[in-house]
């Protein structure tokens, strides 16, 4: 028939055109200034400190003793997964890595 093939121009079929493809002057990938980069990764850091913006970002930390939770350098040195979870409900973290 004089139908055939002509799915491959709709957008709404399998294998068709995109329906508003991609332009080739948006820019996809800004570049962000060092001083700026900086700035954000002290902020995020400072932000961490405070319980209340942690906990609206979803996170279940009602039971750690203390925001961010510092624990030795002997935490880089576990190899198995289950010293890990062991690690993490010792210090009533391990709500906040099963909360999804």
């Amino acid at each position: 028939t004089h139908r055939s093939g002509q799915g491959a121009f709709g957008n709404m079929c399998r294998g068709g055109r995109m329906f508003a493809p991609t332009k080739i002057w948006r820019r996809w990938h800004r570049r962000v200034g060092v001083n700026q980069k900086r700035y954000a990764m002290c902020s995020a850091i400072a932000a961490s400190s405070i319980p209340a913006l942690v906990m609206s970002k979803g996170h279940m930390i009602q039971e750690v003793p203390e925001v961010p939770l510092v624990v030795s350098n002997k935490a880089q040195e576990l190899t198995k997964t289950k010293e890990a979870v062991a690690l993490l409900r010792q210090h009533h973290a391990w709500t906040d890595v099963l909360k999804v």
